[in-house]
């Protein structure tokens, strides 16, 4: 018998369903990962971590009703082990700063 270890659970919050279709085809590939939760909105990303408490929440900067530092700060807070990646289309370093003062992980 094989110790399979947990599958590695994310959350994807992105307003572009299209972008959150593609990236969950493209992590639902590697056998290691499941995508656990989708939301197009801050408020709905935040509601879906509480909900199930995903191991990564990769969200986008410009959420709306509540931005990627918004979010960010409120998923560490209800979700304190959830490592937190946040994507933008575009180079911003105050965003940067604010999120990973937030608590992200990370900031691409």
């Amino acid at each position: 018998m094989t110790d399979t270890p947990d599958p590695i659970r994310v959350l994807l919050a992105d307003r572009h369903a299209l972008f959150r279709q593609a990236l969950r085809t493209v992590l639902e590939g590697e056998a290691e990962i499941q995508v656990v939760a989708e939301a197009r909105s801050g408020q709905e990303a935040i509601s879906e971590a509480e909900r199930t408490l995903p191991h990564v929440a990769i969200l986008d900067v410009d959420l709306p009703m509540s931005d990627g530092s918004q979010t960010t700060a409120a998923i560490k807070a209800n979700v304190p082990r959830c490592q937190v990646l946040v994507l933008s289309a575009r180079e911003d370093y105050r965003s940067l700063v604010e999120v990973l003062d937030a608590g992200a992980s990370g900031y691409i």
